[in-house]
C-alpha cells in the first residue's frame, strides 16, 4: 500500500482525499494546509508546514497548491524521496517544468500530472479514431471553451486572479484542453495570431477571453476561442475537426458529449458517459482523476505509462506560454 500525503487541501485536494480514502492501493498518511478549518476534516497527520508533512513516511506527494507553488512544493517533495503527482497545470513557466522533470530524473523518481480529462472514454475514443487515420488528412481544427467563471470564484481568494500566481484563464480553467490537442495532434510549431480582452472582470489581473491560431507539429492549424464571461453558466467545450474522409464534433459544457460524427464507412461505438467535477457555485472538467491514479499504481510497478505524459504537460505550460508572450509582442504592433 503506497503512503500519501496532500499539500493543499481546498475543493480539489478534497477530491484526491477521497480517492485515496477510497482506493485499496493508497493510505492517506498526512495533510498539508495554511488553513486550520481545512485540516480539521482530516484524521491523519495534519500540520501547516510542508517540510514536517515531509518528514513523514511517504511515497507519494500530492500538490494541490495554488499553481504558483506548483514548482516549487513537487521539487521540494522529489528531492525527500517521494514521487509526485502534481495537479495542472505543472507549473507557470516552462523552465520551472524543466526544472521539476529534470529532478525527478536525478532522484529517480515519478512525476506526474493530474492532466484527467484525457482519460475520459471519449477523448479515448477520438484518439484512436486520429490514430487509425479514419478522419484521412485532417484540415482543420476548432476549439471553443466558453465557461462562466464570475466574482464569487475569485473573491476571498489570495491566488486566483492574480497574474503571478494564477497565471491566466489558460492555465487555470482551459490546460485541460490544450492537453488534450497536446495529446491528439502533438506539440506547438508556431502561433500565427493572438487577440485577447477582458469584457466583465475588472477584478482580475489578465484577459478573460482570447481567439487563437496556431500550428501543432503535425501540420494540423488550431482555431481556439475560450473566456469565462459566458453569462451565468457553462455553455462548452467542443472541438471540431474536419478531414478528408469525415468530421467529428466533441461537445457539451466539458468535451463530454458526441455531437457529431460522419465517417466514411464507419460504425460509431457506443461511449461511455462520465461524470463532471462538482465544486460550490460551478462544475469543472471530467470527472476522471480514479484512471490518472490506477495509472500512477501501474508505473510505480514498472510498466510505461498508457495515457498520462509529463512530456505533453511540459509541452502544455510551453504552449500556454508562448501564447502569452505572443500577446505582448501583438500589443505592441
Amino acid at each position: 500500500m503506497y503512503k500519501v500525503g496532500i499539500v493543499g487541501v481546498g475543493f480539489i485536494g478534497k477530491k484526491h482525499a477521497q480517492i485515496i480514502k477510497d482506493h485499496k492501493e493508497f493510505e492517506l498518511k498526512g495533510v498539508c494546509d495554511l488553513s486550520l478549518s481545512k485540516l480539521s476534516d482530516y484524521n491523519c497527520f495534519k500540520t501547516k508546514n510542508l517540510d514536517e508533512l515531509l518528514e513523514q513516511p511517504l511515497d507519494i506527494l500530492v500538490v494541490s497548491t495554488p499553481n504558483h507553488l506548483h514548482a516549487e512544493h513537487s521539487i521540494k517533495a522529489l528531492k525527500k524521496g517521494c514521487h509526485v503527482i502534481c495537479e495542472k497545470p505543472l507549473s507557470l513557466k516552462s523552465h520551472d517544468a524543466l526544472m521539476m522533470m529534470e529532478t525527478a530524473h536525478l532522484v529517480g523518481k515519478n512525476l506526474f500530472c493530474m492532466l484527467q480529462n484525457r482519460f475520459s472514454p471519449i477523448v479515448q475514443w477520438l484518439k484512436k479514431v486520429i490514430r487509425e487515420k479514419q478522419l484521412g488528412k485532417i484540415y482543420w481544427v476548432q476549439v471553443n471553451c466558453l465557461w462562466n467563471r464570475d466574482e464569487r470564484y475569485y473573491q476571498n481568494s489570495d491566488w486566483k486572479g492574480k497574474l503571478n500566481k494564477d497565471g491566466g484563464v489558460l492555465f487555470t480553467q482551459f490546460s485541460h484542453f490544450t492537453d488534450i490537442l497536446i495529446y491528439l495532434f502533438g506539440h506547438l510549431i508556431t502561433i500565427h495570431h493572438t487577440q485577447f480582452w477582458n469584457f466583465n472582470h475588472p477584478y482580475i489581473e489578465f484577459e478573460d477571453s482570447g481567439s487563437l491560431n496556431f500550428q501543432l507539429n503535425s501540420e494540423i492549424h488550431v482555431n481556439f476561442q475560450y473566456s469565462i464571461s459566458t453569462f451565468e453558466k457553462n455553455l462548452e467545450s467542443s472541438i471540431t475537426i474536419l478531414g478528408e474522409k469525415g468530421t467529428i464534433k466533441i461537445g457539451g459544457q466539458y468535451m463530454n458529449e458526441l455531437i457529431a460524427c460522419h465517417i466514411k464507412d464507419y460504425e460509431i461505438p457506443k461511449i461511455e458517459e462520465i461524470p463532471v467535477n462538482q465544486y460550490p457555485g460551478y462544475q469543472g472538467s471530467a470527472s476522471t482523476h480514479l484512471q490518472v491514479y490506477n495509472e500512477v499504481i501501474e508505473v510505480l510497478k514498472g510498466k510505461p505509462p498508457q495515457i498520462s505524459s509529463i512530456q505533453d504537460a511540459f509541452y502544455s505550460v510551453q504552449l500556454i506560454e508562448k501564447i502569452y508572450q505572443r500577446r505582448v509582442l501583438d500589443f505592441c504592433k
